[in-house]
C-alpha cells in the first residue's frame, strides 16, 4: 500500500500556472490585430512596392534612355509633338 507521502504530486498549483500563461499569451493577438498595427502594415507594404516600382521605372528609361522607338524611356513623349 501506498503510504501517503508517496501520492501523486498535487498538479493543481501547475494547471493553474499553465492557465494563467494561456491567458496572457492570447491578450497578445489583439495587439497584433489591432488598427494601429495593421495601418503600419499597409503603410509600410505601401512604402515598399513604390519603392519598388519607381525603381523598376528608372531601370526601363536608363536601358532604352538611347533608344528611339521605344517611347517609354523617350524623354521626349511627355512634351507635346505640334509646336
Amino acid at each position: 500500500m501506498l503510504s501517503p507521502r508517496h501520492t501523486l504530486p498535487n498538479l493543481s498549483g501547475k494547471i493553474e500556472t499553465l492557465r494563467v500563461g494561456m491567458r496572457q499569451k492570447v491578450t497578445t493577438y489583439p495587439i497584433l490585430l489591432s488598427v494601429d498595427f495593421l495601418f503600419f502594415l499597409y503603410a509600410f507594404h505601401a512604402a515598399i512596392s513604390i519603392r519598388y516600382w519607381f525603381a523598376i521605372d528608372i531601370a526601363i528609361r536608363y536601358r532604352y534612355r538611347s533608344y528611339p522607338a521605344c517611347s517609354i524611356a523617350s524623354s521626349d513623349s511627355d512634351s507635346d509633338s505640334d509646336s
